[in-house]
């Protein structure tokens, strides 16, 4: 178990006290840096690859039908099933997925392993560090070999051979930390805004990539703020927030935990997400705005029925549901039963709202025994709090 999450395993995580960064060890003697990347990773992967990572090709394609085929095979069957009967692609987001893809990559990374290959494998990245061009162009096609096996291929555009040397980190981790405030905390006004402009003037330079901020973030989350400082942090961080929607997922984390933010300015930001990305149809960032408001206990100006009707969209709905359950809401509770009760009651467009569906149906409005069955056993898939 993480410390600190309900999650078994992270797919970023890494403790370098008890498993140190093996890059050092690796480059010793080496010239060149090949840089892949499998393109379309989750989207790509073949349901029947997975069997026959685990018993080989042959014997696999053998077994196919058959009981010896065992939880392989059942595994198969449930990512089709998971995915309407669709044989590729894995859905992005569940650990689950997470492990059905390295249980095929590692049997490709043993096989370039077995070839004299060393590498470092970031969930669909590979750096492979090499003594010659030669050995560095032979390590794209064997790459790629092991890859067609599978069903799965490179992304040309992003493979690239580099000669060393190069920085390990990204070159905007390594200018934050050259640029890190140094004075001795409290860190004042003029520290912290100087960061942070900084911070987001490396933006342009990494298609502003969230992590730069996050960073930065994170480095001043750590340090002891003045209180002209903590309130400058605070307020860039929530420009931020709403100029760029893809920081809220980490936002709470990053900054309303470690600032101990008042609950009025997490409501500002909510109401200005929730106004501003319901018109751009960013329905996931109007979804974080309504969870802060049900977390953090405040209302907001709820949009026209008729605009969240017509974004067709289930999480948006689960959330102004949890919303008007959360506040008890009749009228919008109301609105939002006679909708659900326009969607059929099986078939592609249950699926695709399920989550809403189940939690706002009573089980006579559920698709088969099972569903009914799980409902009647009064089995949630949203935690008790925001049910309440």
């Amino acid at each position: 178990m993480i410390p600190d999450s309900q999650a078994i395993f992270q797919m970023n995580y890494s403790n370098w006290m008890t498993d140190p960064n093996p890059e050092p060890t690796i480059l010793i003697g080496k010239k060149y840096l090949v840089k892949c990347d499998i393109s379309t990773c989750f989207p790509s992967i073949y349901t029947h690859s997975l069997p026959w990572a685990i018993m080989g090709k042959d014997n696999a394609k053998q077994n196919r039908s058959s009981r010896r085929g065992g939880w392989a095979n059942e595994i198969d069957g449930l990512l089709q099933k998971a995915c309407d009967g669709e044989t590729h692609g894995l859905l992005i987001g569940p650990h689950a997925s997470n492990v059905v893809s390295e249980l095929i990559l590692t049997v490709i990374d043993a096989s370039l392993f077995n070839k004299g290959y060393r590498f470092i494998r970031n969930i669909d990245d590979y750096n492979c560090y090499v003594a010659s061009r030669y050995e560095a162009e032979q390590f794209i096609i064997s790459l790629q070999e092991e890859l067609s096996k599978f069903r799965l291929t490179l992304n040309q555009k992003k493979t690239e051979i580099l000669e060393l040397p190069i920085a390990l980190s990204n070159g905007w981790v390594n200018s934050l930390r050259r640029n890190e405030p140094n004075k001795s905390d409290p860190l004042d006004y003029k520290d912290v805004s100087s960061f942070l402009e900084y911070a987001t003037s490396l933006l342009p330079s990494y298609q502003n990539n969230a992590s730069i901020l996050l960073y930065a973030f994170k480095m001043l989350a750590s340090r002891s703020l003045k209180p002209s400082a903590k309130a400058y942090f605070r307020d860039y961080a929530m420009h931020l927030a709403i100029v760029f929607p893809y920081l809220l997922p980490s936002f709470e984390k990053a900054i309303i935990e470690p600032l101990s933010m008042d609950k009025d300015y997490i409501e500002c930001l909510s109401k200005v997400i929730i106004s501003d990305c319901l018109n751009h149809g960013d329905h996931l960032s109007v979804c974080y705005g309504l969870y802060y408001a049900i977390k953090f206990d405040f209302k907001v100006d709820m949009p026209d029925f008729e605009d969240i009707k017509r974004a067709n969209d289930c999480l948006l709905y689960l959330f102004v549901y949890l919303y008007a359950k959360h506040f008890g809401d009749g009228y919008l509770l109301d609105r939002l039963t006679k909708h659900a009760k326009e969607f059929p009651i099986e078939g592609r467009e249950f699926e695709e709202m399920w989550l809403f569906l189940y939690h706002i149906r009573s089980k006579e409005w559920l698709p088969s025994d099972e569903w009914r069955a799980i409902k009647k056993r009064g089995i949630k898939f949203i935690k008790p709090e925001y049910l309440n």
